[in-house]
């Protein structure tokens, strides 16, 4: 299956999520500001080192993806292990963090070029929260589930309950489409084979070959040949 990115700018803007989590004993809730780069959210987590100190790591935030990853540098550094579970912290909060959900260490010293990211902040630990993006200010906030008073337009979704992925429906083009809401990625993926109905349909929609800007966010294949293309109206979801 080939993909292509669509430049979808009402899911890269200001939106919020509320996520489905076991209610806790005790409230709590934590902002931090966030860096966005390329489209793309970048956090500072604070994780507890064996002998208790404190090391600060700039970390990825990836509502796409389920796994906790971790540089294999700063992975050894916490001495990552069975019998040394990861202890990360939002602000003042401690993370709620399953051990099963911690993944292989990345080779290098960063996630990103340009960048020092060391970490990444998974789905399967906002699952756990009540999360506000608030992209005008720039703030991350996490918060026990339904302590939060959330503005603007609610959406009905859909979230795996293994996974904590988000999904939508989308219209367009008159037609619906299932979209998942992935903070992390830069740009949004759609399968090829519905990118070349709808330039078939609209060839004057702008559009080409090969991910270019922000869009190419891995430099390899599909981005070389898959389609660019630029939608110009996106219905999300159903309100309530």
């Amino acid at each position: 299956m080939r993909f292509c990115r669509a430049a979808i700018p009402a899911l890269i803007l200001a939106f919020w999520f509320a996520v489905r989590a076991q209610s806790q004993a005790t409230p709590r809730s934590a902002s931090e500001r966030f860096l966005i780069d390329h489209n793309r959210i970048f956090v500072e987590l604070r994780f507890v080192r064996p002998d208790g100190s404190i090391r600060k790591a700039l970390a990825f935030m990836d509502s796409g993806d389920p796994s906790f990853e971790f540089t294999a540098s700063l992975a050894k550094e916490l001495g990552l292990d069975k019998n040394n579970p990861i202890r990360a912290r939002f602000g003042g909060m401690n993370l709620d963090v399953d051990p099963k959900i911690v993944a292989s260490a990345d080779e290098g010293k960063s996630m990103f070029a340009g960048m020092v990211v060391e970490a990444n902040l998974p789905s399967t630990v906002l699952d756990k929260y009540d999360v506000t993006l608030d992209y005008g200010n720039r703030i991350l906030t996490l918060a026990s589930p339904a302590s939060l008073k959330h503005e603007g337009v609610r959406i009905l979704c859909k979230v795996n309950s293994k996974t904590g992925f988000i999904s939508v429906q989308a219209e367009i083009d008159g037609e619906s489409y299932a979209l998942a809401i992935d903070a992390g990625s830069a740009y949004t993926w759609i399968d090829q084979s519905v990118a070349a109905k709808w330039i078939t349909a609209h060839p004057q929609w702008v559009h080409g070959t090969g991910a270019v800007g922000d869009a190419n966010m891995n430099g390899a294949l599909p981005e070389l040949t898959g389609t660019i293309l630029r939608l110009p109206v996106v219905h999300v979801g159903l309100s309530y």
